[in-house]
Formats: C-alpha cells, structure tokens, sequence
C-alpha cells in the first residue's frame, strides 16, 4: 500500500510540474490581451531586487542568483510611462549616459504585462507618487517584462526533457533486458540529466 502512495505522489507530482510548465507557456505565448508594443525615448532605473531561492546550499550556486532591474521608460510625445522589467544589459545596449534611447526615434519593444508583488508594488507606487505629468497605460502595479520570449522557449525546452526523462525511467524499470547500453552507465546518465532539469527548473523561478 505504501509503494502504491509513493507511486501516485509521484506522477502527481509529475502532472502537476507538466501542467505548469506547459500550460503557463502556452498561456504566455496566447496572452495577446497583455501584450503591448510601446515606444521609449527615455529610461532610468527605478529599483532593483536580488531574487534567489531560499535554500543556503542552492544559493552557493552563483548562476542561481538573479538581480531583476525595473525601469521607468518614458514616451515624451504621450507622456506615458510605464515599469519595465529587463537584464541591465538591455538599458546599457539601448540607452546613453544620459537615459536617452540611442534611436532618434525612440526604442520600440514589444513585451508581456506582468503584475508586480505586492512588496515590489508598494516600494514603486511610492517612488511613483513623486513624479508629476505621467500617466500609466497599464498601471502603476504592472510591468512589461523584456524577456517573456526567454521564459516560454525555456518552459517548452524543460517540459519536453520531463516528457523524454520519464518515458527513459519507465523503459529503464520495465525493460531493462531490451536496453542496450549497461544499465550503471545509462543510470548515472539519467541521474545527471534529472540534476541539470532540476537546476534549470529553479533558475525558471528566480527568472
């Protein structure tokens, strides 16, 4: 009976990271009523939010820390602003010294709204309030977040190493005699896969 609970957690637990990581990319990508395309002829840097999982061992791991930089970008003609949330690449590829957009007419993104945490969201209404003559399409609690496109391709790429683990495990339990390759080396190899997935599955969530 236990083996049995054990079995079922377990593709619980298998159906449930699936339907997250397919479904929440697949909604992402289809999410045309929170896409905006918007120009930006000035930017500056609003705040900054080093994101990591709470885990000491995890975050011994440099890569798996990040730094999520929000900016306020600016269209001078509209007077609309609006929160963005982009890798501080982006702002030094795109702007000068001065905040403004090294295009003369402007730089045209095309990004996914996104609602900020509440934490984040009363740090920038804060800020925010001090600024005079903006108004804010998609309000003062959202952001546009650059990299969305970086996020789905990863969903998609993690959910179909899931799909080929899983269907290697069964094969490897229920067939062993039908596989080629020695079962110790093809273990080690599986274990190291599902270590490289689980590591790329946090990043996804400190992402």
């Amino acid at each position: 009976m236990k083996e049995f609970i054990e079995k079922v957690l377990t593709i619980l637990i298998f159906v449930g990271i699936a339907i997250y990581l397919l479904g929440t990319a697949i909604f992402d990508m289809t999410n045309k009523e929170n896409m905006s395309t918007v120009n930006i002829d000035i930017a500056t840097e609003v705040f900054e939010v080093d994101h990591a999982i709470n885990s000491k061992l995890i975050n011994k791991l440099t890569f798996m820390k990040r730094t999520h930089h929000y900016y306020i970008g600016i269209n001078e003609d509209t007077d609309e602003a609006y929160i963005i949330k982009a890798p501080e690449k982006w702002f030094k590829e795109n702007f000068n010294s001065d905040c403004k957009s090294i295009n003369t007419n402007g730089l045209e993104i095309t990004a996914l709204a996104k609602l900020l945490s509440e934490s984040n969201s009363q740090e920038l209404i804060s800020y925010l309030s001090q600024t005079e003559g903006l108004t804010y399409p998609i309000g003062m609690t959202a952001y546009l977040d650059i990299e969305y496109k970086k996020i789905i391709i990863t969903k998609f790429i993690l959910f179909a190493v899931m799909l080929f683990l899983f269907i290697s495990i069964f094969l490897f339990f229920k067939y062993p005699e039908k596989i080629k390759i020695p079962l110790q080396i093809l273990g080690i190899i599986l274990v190291v896969m599902m270590i490289i997935w689980a590591l790329a599955f946090i990043y996804i969530l400190v992402i």
